[in-house]
């Protein structure tokens, strides 16, 4: 399917609409495709039928793929679409919290750069001086980046006592994957200041 140019919406193109009705009894060779074709990755659109299939519609004959996706040409000749990963890191941009008020939290930062169109699943190794699920409310060990999103926040909720004790760190370490790679900042740390 061929690409309209950047001011041309992706369900509205139609196509030159020329084309052979072998393959396409209807004789509409450019009908609209049912939604907007990502516009910040590396993508595939990859015809879902035999080589012998009719085709229908757009919407309903192609798949949208982000990537590694493999072809092979009526020639034999194969040829892979990459996409980019995108990158991630973490930073720290409130690295203070306070177990008094219990509304004093810190929290982390995980961005991603490149390909946004989907929700990426980002994952951490929690260490430090505090306790997870102790010190502070319970932190999972991976966060989600949604789709349209380039970050998003991981609170640290301290935890009050009353045990008389120093300062405490929480550090967050991001851990390998395969949909994604890691940037220079991959590690941040907040710290948790005690009232006792």
């Amino acid at each position: 399917m061929a690409r309209p140019d950047a001011h041309t919406s992706d369900r509205d193109y139609t196509g030159s609409n020329s084309g052979n009705t072998a393959n396409d009894v209807d004789g509409n060779f450019g009908p609209p495709f049912g939604g907007e074709l990502t516009s910040s990755c590396a993508s595939a659109l990859q015809f879902q039928g035999s080589a012998t299939a009719l085709s229908s519609s757009n919407a309903a004959d192609y798949l949208l793929n982000g990537g590694p996706v493999a072809f092979v040409n009526n020639a034999s000749a194969s040829f892979t679409v990459m996409a980019a990963l995108p990158s991630v890191t973490i930073s720290a941009p409130d690295p203070s919290a306070s177990e008094v008020p219990a509304t004093d939290t810190s929290r982390f930062r995980i961005t991603r750069t490149g390909c946004a169109d989907s929700t990426l699943r980002v994952f951490y190794v929690i260490s430090g001086t505090g306790s997870n699920g102790i010190d502070y409310e319970t932190l999972r060990g991976h966060a989600a980046i949604r789709a349209g999103r380039t970050s998003t926040k991981i609170a640290v909720r301290p935890i009050d006592d009353s045990i008389p004790e120093s300062d405490e760190t929480v550090i967050l370490k991001l851990s390998p994957n395969s949909n994604y790679d890691i940037g220079l900042s991959k590690t941040a740390t907040v710290t948790i200041h005690s009232n006792e």
